[in-house]
C-alpha cells in the first residue's frame, strides 16, 4: 500500500498467538485518514482486542506471539518501534474507564 494522503496504514497484518497453531488475524488490510471516525465491531474472538493491543504494541511486548505485515503511520513501520515511541502516538481507552487508570 502506498502512503501518500492517508495518515495510517495496515498492511497485511498477521498474528499468531504464543503456542497457538491458527492465526487470530489473517492477511488485514486498512487505510485510514484523519478526521475519519471507525467502528471496530464483531463476534467474541473475532480478534478485536488482539488488533487494538497490536496497535498500542501491548502486543507483542507483553503478550507474545508472531505479528506479521506493516503498519505504517507517519511514514514508518511502528512495528519496528519500541513501545515507548508507540505510546507518544497511540492510546487505548478501555469500555470501562475504570480499568483505564
Amino acid at each position: 500500500m502506498e502512503n501518500k494522503d492517508n495518515k495510517f496504514l495496515i498492511d497485511d497484518l498477521s498474528f499468531r498467538y504464543e503456542n497457538s497453531v491458527e492465526k487470530t488475524l489473517k492477511n488485514l488490510k486498512i487505510s485510514l485518514k484523519k478526521g475519519e471516525v471507525h467502528l471496530l465491531l464483531g463476534d467474541s474472538g473475532s480478534g478485536k482486542s488482539t488488533f487494538i493491543n497490536i496497535l498500542s504494541g501491548i502486543i507483542p511486548n507483553d503478550i507474545l506471539g508472531e505479528v506479521e505485515g506493516e503498519l505504517i503511520y507517519k511514514n514508518v513501520d511502528i512495528l519496528k518501534n519500541d513501545i515507548q515511541k508507540r505510546a507518544k502516538d497511540i492510546g487505548i481507552v478501555f469500555q470501562n474507564l475504570d480499568s483505564s487508570f
